[in-house]
């Protein structure tokens, strides 16, 4: 005599990196972070920062922006006058 598992009738969905950090694919973008700069928030050298061009920052998050000598990650402040590329949405790390 045999039991059936009891979670037969429980069916997921597979995860979808794409679905879960891509919400806007057209406007998303996969940076590689070059230096230790940001270590001190978790973010370490050979992280990938997700970064969405369509959304609006909000005080003090995370954002890449664009000047003269390249790109830059930053923490976003409302009287910032630098050229703004996206918003960091996520950090992929590969252990």
């Amino acid at each position: 005599m045999s039991f059936g598992s009891p979670a037969s009738d429980y069916h997921e969905n597979k995860l979808d990196l794409n679905r879960f950090l891509v919400p806007h694919p057209v406007a998303t973008y996969f940076v590689k972070m070059e230096n230790n700069r940001l270590q001190s928030e978790g973010i370490n050298t050979g992280d990938i920062l997700v970064v969405d061009r369509s959304l609006s920052p909000k005080e003090k998050q995370l954002i890449i922006t664009e000047n003269p000598d390249g790109f830059q990650v930053t923490h976003f402040q409302s009287s910032q006058q630098s050229c703004l590329f996206g918003t960091v949405t996520a950090v992929i790390r590969k252990f």
